[in-house]
């Protein structure tokens, strides 16, 4: 009987011990990557995408057979009236136009941030807003950046010149972009809004950049590290950022270093109270005749050695009432057409 006792007594904790693995199994595949649960989610999204997808698509039918005699910016403007009455769309948290964008564009953010663009010819499913990235192509003397992968490999002009997305890239200080010193780079386009979270080397030695357009497509709130960001961008005379939102960054060293002929430089929205490296900021800028950094706050600021150094013409360096000398200042109007800055305020 003893015996008997201890092998069912076995045979029991055997029979539990399988009930737990099986159970262990059954919730994998109710709960894992490919289980029941997270299948069936996946195909309730695309259900829904298609649905977001087809009724845009709908929307535009009737309304091209209700206004054949329309203009682009007509048909458009009532495209958009419509998305908005639509009751799939009542939670969406974006129906607005993409500016400047050709054909005349429709952005629609859905309550799930997927994200669509609408145009008189076409619906275009644009991924999920968090996925947004910032990917780089190259064709020709443009170097070009955009939010989406297709239309980035769709530009350049050889395999060797797409470069992927660089969004999620901290390029450290001995580390430099994959366009860096490219000779052919005249131009560089900010074709979509981007949202970089560090620009550190951004556009470190292009000599032959002469412009950028859109460059307030940039979003540059997240943004901590603007170090060499136009080191020796030798071709470039004309900057306007006014547009920057500095807020967060902490480096500006070299940011400006060797831009040699730059002169018309437009700093005004500039924050720079979180910013503790200002070396070598202006360092060669060799053709600047007035600097207004009138908006700096340099309470943080702890290093401006050769900040102003070998900007032989300059005759004005304009400050305003949050500026102060960092404690380390090495050489900072070191071959400076002046040697103290101007009060502005």
């Amino acid at each position: 009987m003893k015996n008997q006792k201890g092998i069912t007594l076995i045979a029991l904790v055997v029979t539990i011990v399988i009930l737990i693995i099986l159970a262990g199994v059954s919730i994998g595949m109710l709960t894992g990557d490919n289980g029941t649960i997270s299948n069936a989610n996946k195909a309730s999204d695309e259900t829904k995408k298609g649905n977001y997808q087809e009724t845009l698509e709908l929307i535009g039918i009737n309304l091209q057979q209700k206004a054949k005699n329309m203009s682009e910016e007509e048909l458009i403007e009532q495209y958009e009236k419509e998305i908005k009455q639509d009751k799939l769309f009542k939670k969406a948290k974006e129906i607005s136009r993409v500016d400047k964008r050709r054909p005349i564009t429709i952005q629609v953010k859905t309550e799930e941030d997927w994200i669509y663009w609408v145009t008189e010819e076409e619906v275009l499913y644009r991924g999920f807003e968090a996925e947004r990235g910032i990917y780089v192509s190259l064709n020709g003397n443009t170097l070009s950046f955009f939010d989406n992968e297709e239309d980035a490999y769709n530009n350049k002009d050889s395999e060797e010149h797409y470069y992927g997305n660089i969004r999620e890239i901290h390029m450290a200080y001995n580390e430099q972009q994959p366009w860096r010193n490219m000779s052919e780079i005249e131009k560089v386009v900010i074709v979509d809004e981007i949202e970089p979270i560090s620009m550190c080397n951004y556009f470190h030695t292009l000599k032959n950049l002469k412009e950028i357009e859109n460059i307030e497509k940039i979003n540059t709130s997240r943004v901590k590290s603007m170090y060499q960001l136009f080191c020796h961008c030798d071709s470039l005379d004309n900057l306007d950022l006014s547009t920057f939102d500095t807020s967060n960054v902490v480096d500006m060293g070299r940011m400006f270093n060797a831009c040699k002929t730059l002169n018309n430089l437009n700093l005004s929205s500039f924050n720079t109270a979180n910013v503790t490296n200002m070396v070598e900021m202006f360092d060669y800028c060799s053709n600047m005749i007035v600097l207004d950094i009138s908006s700096f706050d340099t309470s943080n600021v702890k290093d401006m050695t050769r900040m102003f150094a070998y900007c032989k013409k300059i005759n004005s360096i304009l400050v305003g009432p949050k500026w102060k000398l960092a404690e380390k200042q090495v050489e900072i109007f070191a071959a400076c057409g002046v040697r103290e800055v101007t009060k502005n305020f």
